[in-house]
């Protein structure tokens, strides 16, 4: 009963004298005669300190509780410490420390980083008396460990640490469950066919294994790409499976345990055509909370997003004859179209060779955008056209060429990349013997327009002469060819590679 009492009696039980005492349980010395009984009290209490959470992420609050129970009959007397030091090196102190009993204090000494906690429990056995209080976990960059570790004691707690022993009542650990993504694209720009590589790497920065809920929306890739190859993880404790209804990959599960720790993900998409796309920009982000919106933009210091855009210029060259004859004026066009988000440097070169040996240039050739110039160079015969054209932008340079001489019977006229290294032979009279075939479905940007002789039979023959049928052809052949469009990939800045 927690109670030592000692009673005097006469040693004979015959003695009138010789208190009649319980036969179960300690007499009550306020029953008996002074000086013949004496009581003392047991003062004792137990501590038992609990965290509401084993694991905790950065942000969250944890709330501890110091259950103070008396053990005995009398006031337990209560003097001892709460060392938080393995606390506060990775989470704040928010709340508290509070009492719930009046004879018994808690105040937070910031020095000694510690709650010190003096007073009574209030008898009898059994009485409880709580101290309560809050921390919140800081982010990665203001932590120490990433564990959560205290002890109630008395005596000063040990050096360089402590283990907490499961179940023991007078200690706590609760560890940081806290992982970054690292989100990462093979390229800065990307063109239409290209394979785009992304790589998710799940870093673990806590002490626990953490605990991955997160979501990687496509819905600003998809619109210009298509997923071809499935999301993969290299960890059996994490699973990335992509929803196409919804345009995202769910990625749950676990990273390892440690600090540093990394699970990765990765897929690959594939750039659409121009017709099948959205608004050119590969823009994706990994949200570690599900139900939250993407961010409105990727900011450049933000590691869980990627901005890839794409980048395309169009090239179309037509001439507005089917045929011609001697005297007669071809009106040529090329045009230059930035259908892509990046700005696009033009470094172009129309070869004129294969047309001045049948005619001349009339006039200076025009351009109509105002960052874009076409330059006649006589010596190579050829337009040398520069600029640099927005995104959206577009320019067409125009000029005129008369037969003016029999060459070859054809006006043959190419336009290249200056970029690209080129042999200068195939497209010079001077140093070939036949021009270069074209070929746009190889991605030749070029025209062919035969040149009638002033003897020759019309081109679209009633008598079916055999000297007027290959120009008749010719001539077919190139209504059934058209103008021929061409896409013509072109990097973003002047004398990159690629």
């Amino acid at each position: 009963d927690h109670r030592l009492v000692n009673v005097v009696v006469p040693a004979d039980p015959a003695d009138s004298e010789r208190p009649v005492l319980p036969a179960d349980g300690a007499p009550n010395c306020e029953l008996l005669a002074p000086g013949t009984c004496a009581e003392a009290l047991v003062d004792e209490y137990r501590v038992v300190k609990s965290a509401d959470k084993d694991l905790a992420k950065p942000g969250e609050t944890v709330a501890y509780t110091l259950t103070f129970t008396n053990l005995g009959a009398a006031p337990a007397s209560v003097e001892t410490t709460d060392w938080l030091a393995a606390v506060l090196d990775d989470a704040d102190l928010t709340g508290g420390p509070t009492s719930d009993t009046a004879s018994l204090t808690a105040t937070f000494d910031r020095a000694e980083q510690a709650v010190k906690i003096a007073g009574q429990v209030p008898a009898p056995f059994g009485t409880e008396a709580v101290v309560a209080y809050q921390v919140t976990v800081r982010e990665f960059a203001a932590r120490a460990d990433h564990s959560l570790d205290n002890l109630v004691s008395a005596d000063d707690p040990p050096d360089g640490g402590f283990d907490c022993p499961a179940g023991d009542p007078s200690c706590t650990t609760t560890q940081v469950d806290d992982y970054r993504v690292v989100k990462t694209v093979d390229r800065d720009v990307a063109s239409p066919g290209d394979v785009v590589a992304y790589t998710l790497a799940f870093v673990n920065q806590g002490a626990a294994p953490a605990r991955v809920d997160a979501v990687d929306s496509l819905s600003g890739v998809l619109d210009d790409a298509d997923l071809t190859a499935e999301p993969v993880s290299d960890s059996e404790g994490l699973t990335a499976v992509f929803n196409p209804e919804a345009q995202t990959i769910a990625v749950k599960g676990q990273i390892p345990a440690g600090a540093g720790a990394q699970a990765r993900v990765t897929y690959q998409v594939t750039v659409k055509p121009f017709e099948d796309r959205g608004d050119h920009l590969l823009a994706n982000a990994v949200l570690t909370d599900p139900d939250q919106p993407p961010p409105p933009e990727c900011l450049e210091q933000d590691l869980s997003c990627t901005v890839t855009p794409v980048e395309e210029m169009y090239v179309a060259k037509a001439v507005d004859a089917l045929q011609l004859r001697l005297g007669e004026v071809a009106a040529f066009s090329v045009v230059f179209a930035n259908r892509g988000q990046t700005e696009l440097y033009l470094n172009h070169h129309d070869l004129l060779g294969w047309v001045l040996d049948d005619g001349e240039l009339i006039g200076e050739p025009t351009a109509d955008h105002p960052s874009v110039s076409a330059t006649w160079a006589p010596e190579p015969q050829r337009i040398e056209v520069y600029g640099a054209l927005q995104p959206g932008e577009s320019a067409t340079i125009a000029y005129l060429a008369k037969v003016t001489k029999q060459g070859d019977l054809w006006y043959h006229n190419y336009v290249v990349d200056a970029f690209e290294p080129y042999a200068a032979n195939p497209y010079s009279p001077a140093e070939a013997a036949e021009p270069p075939e074209c070929k746009p479905e190889e991605g030749m940007i070029c025209t062919v327009t035969p040149i009638i002789p002033p003897d020759a039979t019309p081109v679209l023959p009633l008598t079916g002469s055999a000297e007027a049928v290959p120009f008749a052809l010719g001539a077919l052949g190139l209504v059934a060819l058209g103008v021929w469009l061409i896409v013509w990939r072109r990097r973003r800045s002047p004398g990159s590679a690629g």
